[in-house]
């Protein structure tokens, strides 16, 4: 992970899969707490490509988003079954948390459209669009460099161009901060990019304060092996249930109440 961090840089999407494997590693060995760190940390790394990248190409974005689906899909899994084992585990909130996880999960392609009907809403302001540009260009070429390394890291260490890959190296470190700058310029004239580009998931807080006091809200999700069940209602405790689903031997689920 450290080497991830170091060589890739800190918002690299591969690293939330070296961080998904840690998390799943520690969840393996009963290390509730670890795990459950490192898990967050995916997913916020999670949220954070996904607004850096919103510019990318779609059949790039797909493949990211389907890395992100697979990595918070486990990650759901895990607080599914700590609500299920231990329900009154102080530390972690599970059934709270995994409600965050499932909207996380719910976004996605939606939100990359979202996202560009923002800039072309936004157009007619020229220097916005100059600046939206300007972003994009920079994504893009950020992206071939780091085709370009992904490319070079695949040749035997014996038979690489240290020299190439050392320039390669500080030109996409130094992309990823005109990049950084680019976009938080593009947030301060278009405030409301971010939320356009990946919306933060909603809380189960943030919900009670939008329901009114006659409303509710029901949320269900599917996991392969259970859906998740959320009723929510102003001044109410949470009611959360987890219904598992029976399937037969051959993996198929099965009719069940």
């Amino acid at each position: 992970l450290e080497i991830a961090e170091q060589t890739l840089g800190a918002d690299h999407p591969e690293l939330a899969v070296l961080l998904q494997a840690l998390a799943a590693q520690l969840a393996s060995q009963h290390q509730v707490v670890e795990a459950h760190h490192y898990f967050e940390h995916a997913r916020r790394l999670y949220l954070r490509t996904a607004r850096l990248n919103s510019a990318l190409d779609d059949t790039t974005l797909q493949a990211l988003l389907r890395q992100e689906q697979a990595g918070l899909h486990s990650y759901a899994t895990f607080l599914a079954r700590l609500a299920h084992e231990a329900p009154k585990t102080s530390e972690i909130n599970a059934p709270a948390e995994a409600f965050v996880v499932t909207e996380h999960m719910r976004g996605g392609t939606v939100q990359a459209a979202l996202a560009r009907a923002g800039l072309h809403a936004a157009i007619e302001d020229q220097s916005t669009a100059a600046l939206a540009r300007e972003a994009q260009t920079l994504r893009e070429r950020l992206q071939v460099a780091r085709q370009e390394l992904n490319a070079l890291y695949s040749v035997p260490t014996t038979q690489r161009d240290t020299a190439h890959l050392t320039q390669l190296q500080r030109t996409e470190r130094a992309l990823e901060r005109e990049v950084s700058q680019a976009t938080e310029r593009l947030y301060a004239a278009l405030p409301q990019y971010p939320e356009l580009t990946a919306p933060v998931p909603i809380t189960i807080d943030a919900v009670n304060q939008l329901l009114h006091p006659d409303e509710a809200l029901i949320s269900f999700y599917t996991l392969a092996d259970r859906l998740l069940i959320w009723l929510i209602r102003p001044g109410h405790t949470v009611f959360y249930q987890d219904v598992p689903i029976p399937q037969g031997d051959d993996g198929f689920i099965r009719g069940g109440h």
